[in-house]
């Protein structure tokens, strides 16, 4: 039989999201049942002349702010939560580590159960698993679902994948797939958690795009470089629609150069570039958010190409990227 506490499951009740709401919830309920009481206490010291009486009058008021302030407390109390897409390794897995050690409830979104469930087991805090396919429309929409009543702190929108070869040869297959996952699902995502933080009133949404995503065209990898151009255009523009907006809601983009993760076996590179570690990459990745940086780009190195790229002409641009991108094709 299930365990209950006050008719809610313990199950639920060890996830962040369901600690919140049930809080918030009980607070509510004995704040407004105090705060009746209260203005009742103040009615009759009105009406039978007590009012005069600054202390009580001062006691009763106080007594009522601090019951009307008890969900906000019990906020900040609470751990906070984040979830993770493309969880189960490279800089997603990384970010759960470095989440966990803050203290931060996860849930870990990814299509390999195993790795999420290895990963969970290393991890301090209070973590869910939920396996899904990116790729599907449906799926991006129930997660979705499943965080529409659940208080979220941070998004991290990574899952993604590339493919490297010149645009004629590779797999269109592979390509729309890689539409619908790095494309697509940070679409659906960026907006339903975007709405959900909005109407919440705080919270963070990270999107990993790409330091390809801030150059002209990427040769040999042309749908990755213009999936990511799309992610850091969108992210951009909603960043600045909240600040018009005067929301404390962040949005940012994370536009790493070559990290050393699983990136390489997938896409079929090689980076010319020696990579970051994951680790580095997540440290400046927070960093930004708590910075609220709108475009994050770990290195200086990166950053700094990223800048002198935008003096030079388009065709010499696009022409450096080719010769850099034929470097990164294995030898078969």
């Amino acid at each position: 039989m299930e365990q209950q506490f006050f008719g809610v499951s313990l199950e639920k009740l060890l996830t962040s999201g369901g600690q919140t709401l049930y809080m918030v919830a009980l607070a509510l309920i004995i704040g407004t049942v105090i705060g009746i009481v209260l203005a009742l206490i103040l009615v009759l010291c009105k009406k039978g002349g007590l009012a005069e009486n600054l202390i009580l009058y001062n006691i009763v008021s106080i007594y009522i702010n601090i019951v009307r302030s008890i969900p906000f407390v019990i906020l900040l109390v609470v751990p906070k939560f984040a979830v993770i897409t493309g969880a189960s390794s490279g800089i997603g897995a990384e970010f759960a580590r470095q989440l966990s050690a803050r203290g931060y409830n996860l849930m870990l979104v990814a299509r390999r159960a195993d790795r999420l469930e290895t990963l969970s087991d290393h991890l301090t805090t209070v973590c869910e698993i939920m396996t899904a396919d990116l790729s599907k429309k449906s799926e991006c929409l129930r997660l979705a679902k499943a965080l529409e009543e659940r208080r979220v702190d941070l998004f991290i929108n990574n899952a993604g994948f590339g493919d490297c070869g010149p645009f004629l040869q590779t797999e269109l297959d592979k390509d729309l797939d890689m539409l619908s996952v790095n494309i697509r699902a940070v679409h659906i995502l960026t907006k339903k958690i975007g709405q959900k933080l909005y109407k919440q009133g705080f919270g963070a949404l990270l999107n990993v795009g790409s330091c390809a995503g801030l150059m002209p065209a990427g040769p040999y990898m042309a749908t990755y470089y213009a999936t990511k151009a799309y992610v850091v255009s969108l992210t951009s523009a909603l960043a600045q629609e909240l600040k018009e907006a005067h929301s404390p809601v962040y949005a940012g983009c994370l536009c790493p150069g070559p990290v050393d993760t699983e990136f390489n076996a997938v896409a079929n590179v090689e980076f010319a570039l020696r990579g970051i570690t994951p680790e580095y990459c997540v440290r400046c990745a927070l960093d930004g958010i708590a910075r609220r940086k709108t475009v994050i780009v770990p290195s200086r190195l990166v950053a700094a190409g990223m800048t002198l790229g935008r003096f030079l002409p388009r065709p010499v641009y696009i022409k450096i990227a080719a010769h850099q991108q034929k470097k990164k094709l294995y030898q078969k």
